[in-house]
């Protein structure tokens, strides 16, 4: 039977007729918008499928059909990663105005977990503490969830610290997971062979203005010593420290290996034999500031050093220079120095210049304390009500201090510790004799992410036979940006019968802060504090309450505070503008 006759005319009609519903939807509805929600699992599952799944492209109806099977595949990877190897996802689209929206909704059911972790270590590293660390504290254990991210960072951390530990050698022979999805298990076999750890051998050093035999004292490891890559890293962070050198690098010769030794070569570039610095600031005790600075970093191949600073205000104008001489027990943190200076001071009732000269030894003892032993000259010219006073001191003293934290210049958390006493005695050349110490703290402490508490404290005694005798640079005032803010530099101090203020023997001084950061760089601060300096029974404490703000420079905090002397019948009101790190 012949089919009905049907008019090419009328064939076109039908054809136009099949094609008008695809026509009759708009592209550019698809290219509005295609919005994806994951509903019936939280974080940290959420997170793991958004970004497996990403933001697929879709300008068209079959773009959506394909976005929609992407979604399902990458889910059950995410999930599968996490040890969800069974989840019931089920995904619907819909238009929405001129979006689309895709839902996709996840029960992710029971996760695997490991029911068996055999890990086999061979080679040196059965005996190195460092292996058995890591294994003590595998991030995966019988029992607990499979997370595939873990397992391969099990495997990175094998591999990277068997190159930081000198295991050059070292491979995987059999790395291998078997999941059970059905039964909700996995079996995960790993077994590492380090090999022969390796060990540093000679170290040779590029020709330098110093003798070897100094520059040696900073390598912290002999030949034969086990490979360990923090080592090379110290020995470049001392080489670099001491200031000799302008450039530092040291290198392992792995290519010239030999018997599982590695030598190391050492390259160093002297330092600038003249080094000049120039700086200006600003403080609300000191007002504007300029200094100027001037260093030879290496006079001889002993390492001898001699520099030179001066700080000029309107306030302090002063002169100081250093020689340094390295000891060659440890030049790092070993140093004998011949200090001299001079200092012209005129603030409040102080009019005095002070020169000095000292022999110091300094050491960093195994506790990271700063130990500083000397002996001090001091002559001191200043004018008091009753006219003008010299005064030469010979003093023996010395110092401890102690300063850790973490966050570099604006640190989360972090403490100061420093101690000093020196005196003075007339049958040892001296006009007077004289006790003097002095304690300061300061800690800072983080409370959460934005949020720290900072406290300090400081106490000072000095006993003396001839009060109106003893320099005013060995009395004790307070008040100022680091003191008690709200009261002027100095300000704070017993007075005599003219209104003078003379200084005390004694001073206290504390201080609470708290501080907030409410920017990358910017910091809001609330403070009080509290504090005198005074004689015997003449304790009058002067207190203060404030806000300020701090920018993080990169040369430590900007600090800008508003203080108020609440303990004054007057209430003073101080701005306070100071910069420098915070302990």
């Amino acid at each position: 039977m012949k089919p009905p006759y049907t008019s090419p005319r009328l064939k076109g009609v039908l054809y136009a007729l099949c094609w008008l519903p695809f026509l009759l939807v708009s592209p550019s509805k698809l290219l509005a918008g295609v919005s994806i929600n994951i509903e019936g699992i939280k974080d940290p599952l959420k997170e793991q499928v958004e970004l497996y799944i990403g933001k697929p492209e879709v300008v068209s109806q079959t773009d959506l059909e394909r976005a929609i099977t992407h979604i399902e595949s990458q889910t059950q990877k995410a999930l599968q990663a996490l040890g969800y190897y069974r989840p019931e996802i089920d995904i619907k689209s819909r238009p929405d105005g001129d979006n689309w929206t895709i839902k996709a909704t996840i029960i992710p059911g029971e996760p695997v977990t490991v029911a068996e972790l055999n890990i086999q270590l061979d080679g040196d590293a059965q005996h190195d503490k460092a292996f058995s660390k890591l294994l003590a504290e595998l991030p995966l254990e019988v029992g607990s969830a499979l997370n595939h991210g873990q397992y391969e960072s099990i495997k990175s951390s094998f591999q990277n610290l068997a190159m930081a530990h000198g295991y050059f050698d070292a491979r995987f022979l059999t790395t291998n997971v078997t999941v059970y999805p059905e039964q909700h298990s996995a079996h995960i076999r790993l077994h590492f062979d380090s090999g022969i750890r390796y060990r540093l051998g000679e170290v040779t050093f590029s020709q330098t203005p110093l003798h070897d035999r100094l520059v040696r004292r900073w390598m912290n490891f002999s030949p034969g010593t086990p490979y360990d890559a923090s080592l090379i890293g110290e020995l470049h962070r001392k080489l670099t420290a001491s200031n000799y050198f302008s450039r530092v690098r040291v290198q392992p010769k792995r290519d010239k290996a030999k018997d599982y030794t590695i030598p190391v070569d050492v390259q160093l570039t002297a330092a600038k034999s003249h080094q000049l610095g120039f700086g200006v600031g600003f403080a609300t005790d000191t007002g504007p500031r300029v200094t100027m600075s001037w260093e030879r970093p290496y006079l001889n191949a002993q390492g001898h050093s001699i520099s030179a600073e001066t700080a000029l205000s309107f306030v302090q104008q002063n002169l100081s220079t250093q020689y340094k001489i390295p000891l060659e027990s440890n030049p790092e943190t070993d140093f004998l120095t011949l200090d001299a200076g001079i200092q012209h001071e005129d603030v409040e009732d102080i009019q005095s210049t002070l020169y000095t000269a000292s022999i110091q030894r300094q050491k960093l003892t195994k506790n990271h304390w700063k130990q500083n032993l000397f002996v001090r000259w001091l002559r001191e010219d200043f004018r008091t009500s009753e006219g003008d006073r010299n005064t030469t001191l010979y003093l023996p003293g010395f110092s401890y201090n102690l300063v850790r934290s973490s966050g570099g210049l604006s640190p989360q958390k972090g403490h100061r510790y420093g101690f000093e006493f020196q005196f003075a005695d007339d049958a040892l050349a001296s006009n007077i004799d004289l006790q003097y110490a002095t304690f300061n703290t300061k800690r800072i402490h983080s409370l959460a992410a934005k949020h720290r508490l900072l406290w300090r404290f400081s106490a000072g005694i000095l006993h003396t036979s001839d009060f109106d005798r003893t320099p005013t640079s060995l009395r004790f005032y307070a008040g100022g940006d680091s003191s008690v803010r709200g009261f002027a530099y100095k300000s704070i101090s017993p007075e005599d019968a003219t209104g003078e203020k003379i200084g005390g023997l004694y001073r206290l001084i504390g201080s609470l802060e708290y501080d907030y950061r409410f920017a990358e760089k910017w910091r809001g601060a609330i403070f009080s504090d509290i504090g005198d300096a005074f004689n015997d029974d003449q304790s009058d404490p002067k207190h203060s309450l404030g806000m300020g703000i701090r920018w993080l420079s990169p040369v430590g905090p900007l600090r800008i505070d508003l203080a108020a002397g609440v303990s004054e019948t007057d209430t003073p009101v101080r701005l306070h503008l100071s910069i420098g790190p915070e302990l």
